[in-house]
């Protein structure tokens, strides 16, 4: 008959060290507090008592909640739409407009590679936020002067999606020209192939 380890008598006057330390600090990585380590164990340390009334969780959800029934309220309420054709009053320019402007305006005077390489969300943020700001023009000036010196699909995309934004918004008069060369630069390409 073979021995297995489970049939091995103990040793007899064996020490064994396990080198735990039982007065060590609890370490982060150990189970939440009251949870048993072994299946029918005790918690080694007990469940924190937390009022069910007053936890981080609630408060915040209860703030959610109220922020959500007031954007629903003034959303649906009577005066919130306008049905006069009058012109809508100038309003402040938001915190995150603002901020989206002043980056793209630090694009547009920055380095090229990171102009051409963000060059999708900086057309977004001209189309969309400050039409009027001769800065980010700049800027667009210099993304189609690239795009016409790159004869790369590279150039081809950012050529295509300025003349995008050209229907959407008619650039300054000192640009008038930039739709046009672009337009004949993407059909050279594509008689070519590319």
């Amino acid at each position: 008959m073979q021995m297995t380890d489970d049939d091995e008598p103990p040793q007899a006057g064996k020490m064994f060290y396990s080198g735990i330390n039982p007065d060590a600090e609890r370490a982060e990585y150990a189970l939440p507090l009251g949870e048993p380590a072994l299946q029918d164990g005790e918690p080694e340390y007990p469940a924190p008592k937390l009022s069910a009334l007053v936890t981080r969780r609630w408060v915040l959800t209860g703030i959610g909640g109220a922020v959500a029934a007031a954007g629903t309220y003034f959303a649906l309420s009577p005066g919130a739409r306008r049905t006069d054709d009058a012109p809508v009053p100038q309003q402040k320019v938001s915190r995150h407009t603002a901020w989206l402007v002043r980056g793209a305006q630090g694009a547009a005077q920055g380095d090229i590679d990171q102009l051409v390489g963000s060059y999708g969300t900086f057309i977004m943020v001209v189309e969309d936020y400050a039409p009027e700001d001769h800065i980010l023009w700049d800027g667009i000036e210099r993304l189609g002067m690239f795009a016409l010196s790159d004869s790369s699909s590279r150039g081809a995309r950012i050529g295509r999606r300025l003349l995008q934004m050209f229907a959407q918004v008619s650039p300054p008069r000192k640009l008038a020209w930039l739709p046009l060369r672009l337009r004949e630069m993407i059909a050279a390409l594509e008689k070519r192939g590319k």
